[in-house]
């Protein structure tokens, strides 16, 4: 059986000294297929600095970032022992019934042609791998996200959540019908808080 659910991992939780064990019983709660996708986090954030500074094409920016992403879902893939890179459906299929859960390598599955919603995004900063992740979902018809961050939310609701920096501001556009939760990893007792589509 396929995921049912769409996992996006704040790039900052990278730096947590225990992120194996806490995603490991975060995996064993859920009961439920997953798939993994990470965020840029540090890399994403160098790039973002440069651009500022240097006025970069924001294809390129754009590219380089979803890069770090993959970097980082390569990285998780090799070092947690929890999951396997995935770029193709049918890589996505070979993970089911093993027992590593799939971690999407984003710049190799677009570059697939089985990315119809994520290639649509535009070459954004408006654009981060919150978005992404809802139009993974899209793409692989999961219906339930849940956003991984580094903190509590502060509002129930998508669009103020936005509006307040906690998700990108394109994200509002692309939550559509989905089933949103989110989920603080560095709380000492990590709970689902389910957001609320406007």
């Amino acid at each position: 059986m396929g995921p049912t659910t769409v996992l996006k991992l704040g790039g900052s939780l990278l730096s947590l000294p225990d992120l194996t064990a806490r995603l490991s019983h975060l995996l064993d709660s859920l009961a439920t297929n997953v798939l993994l996708v990470p965020g840029g986090g540090g890399t994403a954030d160098i790039i973002r600095r440069l651009d500022s500074r240097y006025r970069l094409p924001m294809a390129d920016s754009h590219a380089a970032a979803i890069a770090a992403m993959s970097f980082n879902a390569c990285l998780l893939a090799r070092t947690t022992g929890l999951f396997r890179a995935v770029s193709t459906r049918a890589e996505l299929d070979a993970v089911s019934g093993t027992q590593k859960s799939p971690i999407l390598d984003v710049s190799a599955w677009l570059h697939h042609g089985e990315a119809e919603r994520t290639r649509a995004l535009p070459d954004s900063w408006d654009v981060t791998s919150d978005s992404i992740a809802a139009c993974v979902a899209a793409d692989f018809g999961i219906s339930r996200l849940i956003l991984i961050k580094s903190c509590n939310p502060q509002s129930s609701r998508v669009q103020e959540l936005s509006d307040a920096g906690g998700i990108d501001s394109w994200f509002p556009r692309v939550a559509g019908n989905l089933q949103i939760q989110w989920c603080n990893l560095r709380d000492a007792s990590p709970r689902l808080c389910s957001i609320e589509v406007d």
